[in-house]
C-alpha cells in the first residue's frame, strides 16, 4: 500500500507540475496578446508617427521595464526621435547604426557586437529600413521576450512606412494640385490681360477714340490686377479688417452703387430697425459686390436680382438671389474655389470672386453660402456675420 501511495502521489505530483506549467505558458500568451493588442490599438489611434512613438515606448517600459529609444531615417542619417526615455551612448550608437545598415539584430545578449548596453532591432520593411528600435533591459531577454520585442518592432515598422506612404501621396497631391492652380492662373490671367490690352490697341488705333470702350477695358483689366492683389494679401495674411460700426443697409446700398447695376434690375428688401454691426466696411461691400456680379452674370437678364437684409436671431444675413439656372449638385462648395468657373460661362473673369469674399467673410468670423432656391428657379448666395454686442457710443473724456 505505502508502494502505491508513492507512485499515485509521484503521478499527481507530475501531472500537476505540467498544468503548472501549461498555466504558466497560457499566462505568458495572453500578456504576449495584450500587449501586442495594446500596441495595434495605440497605433490605430495615433495619427502621425510623432504621435504614435511615446505610446509604443510607453508601452515597451510596461510591458518589459526596460527603457526604449527609436532611431529613424531622416534625409539618409539616422536620428534619435525626441520620444527616447534614454540617451544611448556612443557605442550603442554605432550599433544602432550597423543595425539598420545590415538589417540585422545586433547587441546584447546577441551573436553580434554583443559587448554594446542594449538590444537593437532594425525596422525593416522588406528590402527597406525606416529605424531602429534601441531597448535597454535589465537582464538578457528570454526567447518569448525576443519574440516579442520582434512582433513590436514588426508592428512599428509597418506603422512608420505606412505613414511614409501617405506622406508621399499627400506631397503628390499636393504638387498635383499646385501644377493645376498654377496653369489655371495662367491660362485665366493671359486670358484675361491680353484681352482688355487688345481693345485698347485696338481703340487707340482707331481715328476716333471710343472713351466707352476704352473705359471697359481698363475697368476690366483694373479688376483682374485687384483680384490678383487681393487674393495675395489674403494667402499672406497682409489684409487685416479694420473693424468699424456699420449700418448694414447702407453697406449694402453702397454695395450696388458701387456694383454698378440699374436700380430697376434690383428688388431691395431691407429689414428695419436692423442693429449697427462691427466690421471693415471696405471689404465687406467687395465680398457682396463678388455675390451682386455673380448674379448679374449667371442669373436671367430679363429678371430682377433679389436682394436682402435680415436678422436671424444673432445673426446678420445679406442675401442675393438670381433667376439663372442654379447650382448642380455638389456645387455648392465648389464655387468658392480658387479659379474654379462653371462649364458654359461666358469668357470673362478669373475665378477669383468667390473665393476672395470667402475669405473676406470668414475674416470677420462669418459664414458664406450657397444654395439653389426652394421652387428651383435660381441661386441664392447668402453672407451671415455674427451681430455680437450691441453699439457703444464713445464715453466723453472728463474734465
Amino acid at each position: 500500500m505505502f508502494c502505491a501511495y508513492f507512485i499515485i502521489a509521484l503521478v499527481i505530483g507530475h501531472l500537476a507540475t505540467q498544468l503548472h506549467a501549461r498555466e504558466q505558458s497560457e499566462r505568458r500568451r495572453e500578456q504576449r496578446a495584450t500587449a501586442l493588442y495594446r500596441l495595434t490599438r495605440a497605433l490605430a489611434a495615433s495619427r502621425d508617427v510623432d504621435q504614435a512613438l511615446p505610446k509604443v515606448v510607453e508601452l515597451i517600459k510596461d510591458t518589459f521595464e526596460a527603457d526604449a529609444a527609436v532611431w529613424l531615417q531622416r534625409n539618409e542619417n539616422l536620428v534619435r526621435h525626441s520620444a527616447s526615455t534614454f540617451v544611448p551612448s556612443e557605442k550603442d550608437e554605432s550599433v544602432a547604426a550597423w543595425a539598420f545598415q545590415k538589417k540585422q539584430v545586433a547587441g546584447k545578449s546577441t551573436d553580434t557586437l554583443p559587448d554594446a548596453e542594449s538590444f537593437h532591432i532594425p525596422l525593416d520593411i522588406g528590402d527597406r529600413a525606416e529605424g531602429v528600435l534601441t531597448v535597454r533591459l535589465p537582464h538578457p531577454p528570454t526567447i518569448e521576450q525576443r519574440e516579442l520585442l520582434d512582433a513590436f518592432a514588426a508592428q512599428l515598422a509597418l506603422f512608420i512606412n505606412k505613414e511614409r506612404a501617405l506622406e508621399q501621396s499627400r506631397a503628390a497631391q499636393i504638387s498635383r494640385q499646385s501644377e493645376k492652380l498654377q496653369k489655371a492662373l495662367l491660362d485665366s490671367v493671359s486670358h484675361e490681360l491680353k484681352t482688355p490690352l487688345a481693345a485698347m490697341a485696338a481703340t487707340l488705333h482707331q481715328p476716333k477714340v471710343d472713351r466707352v470702350e476704352l473705359q471697359h477695358a481698363v475697368g476690366r483689366l483694373s479688376r483682374t490686377v485687384d483680384h490678383l492683389l487681393d487674393a495675395t494679401r489674403l494667402e499672406s495674411g497682409l489684409l487685416r479688417p479694420v473693424q468699424e460700426w456699420c449700418d448694414p443697409g447702407e453697406l449694402l446700398r453702397d454695395a450696388l452703387n458701387r456694383a454698378g447695376l440699374k436700380q430697376n434690375g434690383v428688388r431691395l428688401t431691407i429689414e428695419p430697425n436692423l442693429p449697427a454691426i462691427s466690421v471693415d466696411a471696405h471689404l465687406i461691400e467687395q465680398a457682396l459686390m463678388a455675390l451682386l456680379s455673380n448674379a448679374s452674370l449667371h442669373g436671367a437678364s430679363a429678371s430682377p436680382i433679389d436682394v436682402s437684409a435680415h436678422r436671424v436671431d444673432s445673426t446678420l444675413v445679406f442675401s442675393v438671389a438670381d433667376y439663372g439656372p442654379g447650382l448642380v449638385a455638389g456645387e455648392e462648395n465648389k464655387v468658392f474655389e480658387k479659379f474654379y468657373r462653371r462649364p458654359g460661362t461666358a469668357p470673362g473673369g478669373l475665378g477669383l470672386g468667390l473665393s476672395i469674399a470667402r475669405q473676406l467673410v470668414e475674416a470677420h468670423a462669418g459664414q458664406i453660402t450657397a444654395q439653389n432656391r426652394s421652387d428651383g428657379t435660381g441661386a441664392i448666395f447668402s453672407i451671415r456675420l455674427p451681430i455680437g454686442e450691441s453699439m457703444q457710443l464713445p464715453r466723453e473724456a472728463s474734465a
